[in-house]
Order: structure tokens, then sequence, then C-alpha cells
């Protein structure tokens, strides 16, 4: 039988977040969907305790895999994840980040209105972050609407729904190397007049490991800009 959905999860340098990520994750999964689920988890080529976790729990847990790769970036673990997932039999596909900012119970918000739309996107309600990555995200939600007149609440928000065809189909048009794929995304579902749905979840502040640095953040902001006209082109 084919599953219900897989979940994505890049991590980096997560060892005080994972073992509980994976648990809660797992909980809120295995009680919607027994065993009709798996949990894929992109290692980036951590330098820190990450990748021999992942390995120990998923003896630990039969339904998590996990994919060690090196170190390319949120951006390409998150595409590696995708690639991965849309050659699974599976009906949907959703992700999410785990640095552990997000309640697993809020999945079901977003699984619960799942016929409305191939892509459902979730939407921090209360913003626990730097200023530097909630100034990131303005500017991408700028940008997006400058380029294609596309309004975005949150556009990179890395907790959404995807139906495994839609996203299987739009991996092709995300510009190789791209610093926020998600943003592309979610410009793809747009353009294709898939319901922006926005969907308000719980979002908290980190309690271990490290958020992106404002000097990557800054790059990052010009290579989506760069993206997003690459974009245009073909869209």
């Amino acid at each position: 039988m084919p599953l219900s959905c897989v979940a994505v999860l890049p991590a980096y340098n997560e060892e005080g977040n994972i073992a509980r990520v994976v648990a809660d994750w797992n909980r809120e999964l295995s009680r919607l969907f027994g065993d009709g689920y798996r949990m894929l988890i992109v290692n980036d080529g951590s330098r820190d305790n990450t990748g021999a976790m992942l390995d120990r729990l998923a003896r630990e847990f039969p339904r998590l895999i996990v994919h060690h790769q090196p170190n390319g970036g949120h951006g390409v673990a998150v595409m590696n994840g995708y690639r991965i997932a849309v050659q699974m039999d599976t009906d949907y596909i959703f992700q999410t980040d785990s640095d552990d900012q997000f309640e697993a119970a809020d999945f079901t918000l977003l699984w619960e209105r799942r016929t409305e739309s191939k892509f459902i996107l979730g939407m921090r309600k209360h913003r626990n972050d730097s200023v530097f990555r909630i100034v990131f995200s303005k500017v991408a939600n700028l940008l997006v609407y400058g380029i294609f007149k596309i309004s975005f609440k949150d556009s990179n928000v890395p907790f959404r729904l995807m139906e495994r065809g839609f996203l299987a189909e739009a991996l092709p048009l995300v510009p190789r190397g791209a610093f926020a794929p998600n943003i592309c995304l979610a410009v793809i579902a747009a353009h294709r007049k898939q319901p922006l749905l926005h969907i308000p979840v719980r979002h908290r502040a980190r309690v271990s490991g490290k958020s992106i640095v404002s000097s990557a953040l800054l790059r990052g902001a010009k290579k989506s800009l760069s993206d997003l006209l690459e974009m245009r082109k073909i869209l």
C-alpha cells in the first residue's frame, strides 16, 4: 500500500535537538498514519554528533530513514530530500526543519485541509527568530511580489504539505543550487493557481544549535533574487 505521507527534515549540527525532534514527530505521525509514513532526515554533513545520533535513532524508530551527504547548505539538503521523497510511493510530502522550533501537533492543521490545495503553507503567527532571519523573510516576500506580483505572508516557511505529484512536476523548475528552494516552490504553486492558505502555526525560539549567520543571509538574499529572476524566464 502507498504511504500517506513522507516527512522531510534537513539537519545540520542539531545534536541538542535531534532526539527530541525525531521522537515528537514519530509520535505525531504514527498517531495519524500508523505504519503508513516515513520520516526522512537529510544529515547535511553535520560536524557534531548529529549523524551518529541519527544512525542510532534509526535503529530505534523503524520508519526513520537517514540520508547522509556532504555539507551543501539548507537549500541543497531540502532539495535532495524532496528528490528522494518523490521517488517513494506516497500521497503527500511534508517538510519542516529539525531545529525543534515547530510543534509536531500543528501538522494536523495542514493535514485536515489537504483537499483544498496541492500545496499548503503554514505561517509562523508569532515568529521567534533573529532579526536577520525575519528581515530576510520580509525581503523575500517583497522580491516575490515585485517580480511576480504574488503576495505571500511567509513564503519560506519550513512547514508545508505538498501533494507528491505536484512536487515531482515542480522540482525541475527550481533553479539549480537555489538558496531558498521553498520560496521558488511557493511561486510555482501560486503560478499554477493553487490556493494559498497560510495556516497559522506555532513557532518557538531555539533552545540548542545555531541559526545561519547574518552574512550568509545577505549572500542568500542576493542569490534568491538571481533565482527568482531566472524563474521569471520560464514561468
